[in-house]
C-alpha cells in the first residue's frame, strides 16, 4: 500500500513526473548522441629494434587498439612528422643484460631525426616501465607516470603512490614514454 500511495503521489505532481521519468531519458539522449567522452585518436610513432617476441606482441597489441593510431619507423630518414607519443623500447637483451645502467633524460629534441626540423619536436618525459630483478628471467616490472597535475606515481600491482621525481631511476628502465610538449592529450 505505500508503493500504491507514492505512485499516487508522483502522479498528481507534474515535477515529480519529470523527475522520476522524463529526465532520466533526455540524460540518457544526451549521453548516447551529444556527448562525446572517448579519447580520440592518438598518434604513436615506433620505431623498434628489438626481436624480443614480448615487445612484438605489445607492438601489434598497439596497431589493433581502436584509441591509437601507429605509425612505424624504420630509420630517421623517414620521420617527417614527430608523433604525440612517443615510445622508446630499450634493447636489454637476453638474460643479465638488466643490471646495466641507462641514463634516459627527461627532455627529448628530436629535430636532428626529422626532416622538418623547424616543426615541435620536443618531448618531455611522461612514463617509465622498469624492471626489478636480477634477470629477464626474475623480477617484477612497474610503472612510474607523470600525472596531470606534474607528479610522479608508482604503478605497482594493485597499488599507487605518489613519489619524487628521483624514484622513477629505481629498477632498470625497460620502456620509456615521451609526449610532444605542444600537444596536450
Amino acid at each position: 500500500s505505500i508503493i500504491k500511495k507514492e505512485f499516487l503521489q508522483i502522479t498528481r505532481d507534474f515535477s515529480s513526473i519529470m523527475i522520476a521519468f522524463i529526465l532520466p531519458f533526455m540524460i540518457l539522449f544526451l549521453y548516447r548522441y551529444a556527448v562525446n567522452l572517448d579519447t580520440v585518436k592518438i598518434t604513436l610513432g615506433i620505431k623498434n629494434d628489438d626481436i624480443n617476441p614480448k615487445i612484438s606482441t605489445l607492438i601489434s597489441a598497439l596497431d589493433k587498439n581502436d584509441y591509437i593510431k601507429t605509425k612505424y619507423f624504420t630509420s630517421k630518414n623517414e620521420m617527417y612528422k614527430v608523433p604525440n607519443v612517443l615510445i622508446l623500447i630499450l634493447n636489454r637483451g637476453r638474460g643479465n643484460v638488466f643490471k646495466c645502467d641507462v641514463d634516459f633524460p627527461h627532455q627529448l629534441d628530436l629535430s636532428q631525426f626529422v626532416k622538418n626540423p623547424s616543426s615541435p619536436n620536443n618531448f618531455q618525459l611522461i612514463g617509465v616501465i622498469s624492471h626489478l630483478g636480477e634477470s629477464s628471467m626474475d623480477g617484477h616490472f612497474i610503472a612510474f607516470c607523470k600525472h596531470f597535475d606534474d607528479n610522479w606515481y608508482l604503478f605497482n600491482d594493485a597499488k599507487a603512490i605518489q613519489i619524487n621525481e628521483k624514484d622513477i631511476y629505481k629498477g632498470t628502465p625497460y620502456i620509456l614514454f615521451y609526449q610532444n610538449k605542444n600537444i596536450k592529450i
